[in-house]
């Protein structure tokens, strides 16, 4: 989907004579990037190894972004790129393997949030309605051939978050975090340890933080108990 799928939908915009093409990224693009460069700027990339199965997706990405800049060189399209962070809130599921998914099922069952790595990745977890402003403004008021982070610029790491949850979200559950690391197991999807990015481009287009990670959390909660 991500290489033929996006070709097919470029041939389809120079067919139609399309007004805007919005190609869906992700932050992971930057791939592996020196520490000095973090916050990662949209036009900053680092290495990533293409022999390694857990590339596959990254590398898609990339192939599509590169395609959207070959089909608006040759023909015109007005591409805009959007590279979303992790993205959370309402409607997620809470079995899909990632930690804040099973944090939050944790926390609908009163469990205990039992972390099975140290949890020292950092990343920022962006709010779906803020993550959905931000789309709509570089729909509307993006330029063509630009791409654009959408993420939250308050980063954490996964076991801070995992106490944040239990500690100032919902002290009343009486809950805690348990540490059952597992050295011999590595449960990322991808080993970047940290790689938060910008988003000044986009806070330059108007776009502004509604939902911080204590309200975005509480509301998406609350949405499942509702």
């Amino acid at each position: 989907p991500n290489v033929l799928g996006t070709a097919n939908l470029l041939n389809l915009a120079h067919e139609k004579k399309v007004k805007s093409f919005v190609f869906f990224s992700t932050s992971g693009v930057h791939g592996h990037v020196d520490e000095s460069c973090i916050p990662i700027q949209e036009s900053c990339f680092g290495s990533l190894d293409f022999t390694d199965i857990r590339s596959c997706y990254i590398e898609s990405k990339r192939m599509g972004e590169n395609m959207c800049a070959a089909w608006m060189h040759q023909y015109g399209i007005p591409v805009r790129i959007l590279r979303p962070s992790i993205t959370y809130g309402p409607g997620i599921k809470l079995d899909d393997g990632r930690s804040f998914a099973d944090f939050i099922s944790n926390i609908l069952n009163d469990e205990d949030i039992t972390l099975y790595s140290e949890g020292k990745v950092i990343r920022n977890f962006c709010y779906i309605a803020d993550a959905i402003l931000g789309f709509f403004t570089i729909i509307l008021k993006g330029v063509d051939g630009q791409a654009y982070h959408v993420a939250a610029e308050q980063e954490i790491s996964i076991v801070d978050l995992a106490n944040f949850l239990v500690q100032v979200v919902f002290p009343d559950k009486n809950l805690k975090v348990v540490m059952a690391h597992d050295p011999n197991k590595n449960f990322l999807r991808m080993d970047f340890g940290r790689n938060s990015v910008s988003v000044e481009k986009l806070k330059e287009l108007g776009w502004n933080l509604n939902f911080p990670l204590k309200e975005g959390f509480r509301r998406t909660i609350q949405s499942y108990e509702q």
